[in-house]
């Protein structure tokens, strides 16, 4: 099998069965089995999708000299290819390398002034992801380049600055060479769920799934499905995809994303970060979408990001989505939502604030021995609401958020938390 016109590979596993030099039985059942090296020893995994539609999982380190025809292919791991039933020669292919990144839909951005040197009258083309597709279209990641019948894939492209990209040359490929799948959260499921779908070019047979486990020395350790319960109780969701970032008519960053088709899918932690820093949970939310009213994008002081992990019924986390940013202003006092502690409390409790008496800002903490939905509410001795410092779902944990009284009159505050139905109130004064 071929990356482009010119580079020749070792034989991938379904054209070696192809030619009787091998005979492998598809996995029937659930199965863990230590995959070495396939040029070395052979081994291999096939799995029958039904209806002529067949995955050959195998690994390859390229320790051996048949495995290095190309110097640009060899990131060890685990490649994964389809064997449809369609002809050789068309449009959808034969045999398809799998790739771990995922499938994606493409806008074409038309011919552009080449900006590396060479000609200069040259132009070349340049193309943009559109939104990730994990049943793909037509070859993985390839591009129809207008007015021609070839299907190309084109390593020329705009990334999400606007800036043209160049990463090497055009490719008929079968895949990008270093898309294989291995141990690490983001690039070691392949089932229904996950982009690419284990569905994606053909089969019937949605009940399977592929894990890689773990990786030893170049030996990898590969979980196989084959009941759909099993893999809703053994794996994790898949990350969530279509991240985009849009900004309300109040100047709030909001993000939404697809919702995950698992079965078991039971929400999402929402991440936000600052100018590159770390990733702090700031909310929970059972909706595919938020929006940060902390964050204000009129004052474009800060580059604020923004990423999401979805969490299944039994607590089971994905990887992290896409990352998407925004330049806007991060509250430094006031209305921020709590982070998490170390270890869940025993019992629910609303403590005093600190300091107390304060002028202008104190903290509130208070513990949550499980998961509910939290409000708490700042009042005057007149029973008047003032302030809703929090109103969202929490998992169990230890919470604090500050309150400012930056704007307020001295006298005693009445801070109230409602809790599954339970209800703490405290008082604190703001002398001035």
């Amino acid at each position: 099998m071929g990356l482009d016109d010119n580079a020749g590979y070792t034989i991938d596993p379904s054209e070696r069965e192809q030619m009787g030099w091998i005979s492998p039985s598809a996995v029937s059942s659930n199965t863990q089995i230590n995959l070495h090296d396939y040029v070395n020893t052979g081994e291999m995994i096939k799995i029958n999708l039904g209806n002529s539609n067949y995955l050959y999982v195998a690994n390859h380190q390229f320790t051996n000299l048949f495995d290095k025809a190309n110097g640009n292919y060899d990131s060890p791991g685990i490649y994964i290819t389809k064997k449809t039933n369609s002809g050789y020669g068309s449009e959808n292919g034969h045999i398809r390398q799998l790739s771990a990144k995922g499938n994606y839909d493409w806008q074409y951005m038309g011919k552009f002034q080449n900006p590396w040197g060479g000609d200069p009258n040259s132009k070349i083309s340049a193309w943009k992801i559109e939104s990730e597709n994990p049943m793909g279209i037509g070859f993985l990641d390839q591009i129809n380049v207008p007015n021609t019948n070839k299907w190309e894939f084109q390593h020329i492209y705009y990334n999400d600055d606007g800036n043209l990209v160049n990463d090497g040359s055009i490719h008929r490929c079968w895949g990008l060479y270093d898309d294989v799948f291995d141990e690490t959260q983001e690039k070691n499921m392949l089932s229904k769920y996950t982009n690419p779908s284990i569905m994606a070019y053909g089969g019937t047979y949605d009940h399977y799934a592929i894990e890689v486990a773990s990786e030893n020395n170049g030996t990898y350790t590969i979980n196989v499905y084959t009941t759909s319960q099993s893999i809703i109780d053994d794996l994790p969701p898949f990350r969530p995809m279509n991240i985009e970032l849009t900004v309300t008519s109040r100047n709030h960053p909001q993000i939404s994303w697809d919702a995950n088709t698992e079965p078991d899918k039971d929400g999402y932690y929402v991440y936000r970060n600052e100018n590159g820093g770390s990733w702090q949970q700031i909310a929970y939310t059972v909706r595919p979408y938020y929006t940060d009213n902390e964050v204000n994008t009129a004052n474009q002081h800060d580059d604020i990001g923004y990423c999401v992990k979805a969490k299944d019924t039994s607590n089971k986390l994905s990887s992290y989505s896409h990352d998407v940013h925004v330049q806007g202003l991060m509250p430094k006092l006031g209305s921020e939502l709590p982070a998490l502690a170390a270890s869940v409390p025993d019992k629910f409790r609303l403590l005093q604030n600190h300091p107390n008496p304060f002028n202008p800002t104190t903290t509130i903490a208070y513990d949550l021995p499980e998961a509910g939905f939290v409000k708490l509410t700042v009042f005057n001795v007149r029973g008047q609401l003032v302030k809703t410092l929090v109103n969202d779902y929490f998992e169990a944990g230890s919470y604090k958020t500050r309150f400012s009284g930056r704007n307020l009159p001295s006298g005693i505050y009445l801070y109230k938390i409602s809790v599954n139905g339970s209800n703490q109130i405290k008082r604190m004064l703001l002398i001035k």
